[in-house]
């Protein structure tokens, strides 16, 4: 009972100190970016408070969070079950693209009834990304390159080849780089076309959003209750003691990228069959990215990264709707929304300067001690 005890209280004085570093990073992100609103004429209070309500304060706010949020949590939980087995996934980004021209191919040039079609174009779009993670995954197990190396240029060769696909074999008319529309049976309805425009008017929200967070749920599960769950966080620990405790490392590393990269690619098909219904070329640059970002910023864990990737999406909308609205330069609120993030993702100094003076009391200790002793 005591040991229990002991327990929980560790526990809350970690959740503590990190609202702490959290504060404490947002405090800082307002004040730099308060400081630069005044240099540039503009009232922070105001800029802040619409900000917030351009996230927050409407129906339609609210909806423009989540489908900014949703394919952030694919890329961030992507991202997340990579870093938890002891991989750098910045390869994300190219797993993405490639998981949604997969899914839109099978979109648009298969005709069946929804009740296949779309579960048949969403795994198209996961085994895309999952084929993509394969190759560096390889390379690194067998070859030992590393795979922040790999995974890097397989960004860069995933962005050309979809851009010749789009402009090329794929392009379905003579001015746009796009594909054809995908069929109906294969789209992710919009919420607005599910309530007759009562809800969602203004807005591309989908119900991908609920595929988003099947997706955090069954991670979690694995995660918490599943022997590869156990095995890929030992992993992530350890590769020396999970090796010594009968652990494969190559079906770990392997496994654990082949699903990173699949829900990878089954955000990218989920966005493209809920918002846009065609691939257009180079259609939302950054999720890859900004997923990893958001795993950086929750911890490493499901649900942090879960809220992180939604709090991104909320600074998004929030951004959006303030450029419509105040007629603010869009390059400010960038940093401002930028600033934010990185003092977030920063949020290891305050803990880095804890450190620091703990270092210095103890070493003021023990020269007081010093001195006693002499």
């Amino acid at each position: 009972m005591r040991e229990k005890l002991r327990t929980i209280t560790q526990l809350l004085r970690n959740a503590f100190g990190r609202s702490i570093g959290i504060l404490l990073s947002i405090l800082a992100a307002v004040l730099v970016g308060s400081i630069i609103m005044l240099i540039e004429g503009q009232n922070p209070l105001e800029i802040y408070w619409l900000l917030i309500k351009g996230a927050l304060g409407s129906q339609r706010g609210l909806l423009i969070s989540l489908q900014r949020a949703t394919p952030l949590i694919f890329t961030a939980i992507a991202s997340t079950l990579a870093f938890r087995t002891g991989v750098f996934n910045v390869g994300v980004e190219g797993q993405f693209f490639i998981g949604a021209i997969c899914g839109a191919f099978v979109g648009y040039a298969v005709k069946l009834p929804m009740i296949i079609h779309l579960p048949l174009t969403l795994a198209a779009g996961f085994l895309g990304g999952a084929l993509w993670a394969f190759f560096p995954t390889i390379m690194r197990q067998k070859l030992g390159v590393s795979e922040i190396i790999t995974t890097i240029m397989t960004n860069y060769i995933a962005t050309f080849l979809i851009s010749y696909l789009t402009n090329y074999p794929l392009r379905h008319t003579p001015t746009t780089p796009e594909t054809p529309p995908v069929q109906p049976t294969a789209q992710l309805a919009q919420f607005v076309e599910l309530s007759g425009g009562t809800i969602g008017k203004g807005t591309q929200a989908h119900v991908g959003i609920f595929v988003a967070l099947l997706v955090v749920v069954v991670m979690y599960i694995v995660f918490k209750r599943t022997r590869i769950g156990y095995e890929w966080r030992m992993v992530g620990l350890s590769f020396p003691f999970s090796e010594f405790g009968g652990i494969s490392l190559d079906r770990t590393f392997i496994g654990g990228m082949l699903v990173s990269g699949g829900i990878a690619g089954l955000g990218g098909v989920v966005e493209i069959l809920g918002v846009w219904r065609e691939y257009k070329d180079l259609f939302a640059a950054g999720f890859g990215f900004r997923g990893n970002l958001a795993a950086l910023l929750g911890g490493q864990n499901v649900i942090g990264s879960t809220i992180a990737a939604l709090f991104y999406g909320g600074m998004e909308a929030g951004a959006l709707g303030l450029e419509w609205s105040a007629g603010i330069p869009r390059q400010l609120i960038d940093i401002v929304v930028g600033l934010i993030i990185f003092f977030m993702a920063a949020e290891g100094m305050w803990a880095f300067v804890r450190r620091i003076k703990w270092v210095r009391g103890a070493r003021a200790v023990r020269r007081t001690t010093e001195d006693l002793e002499v």
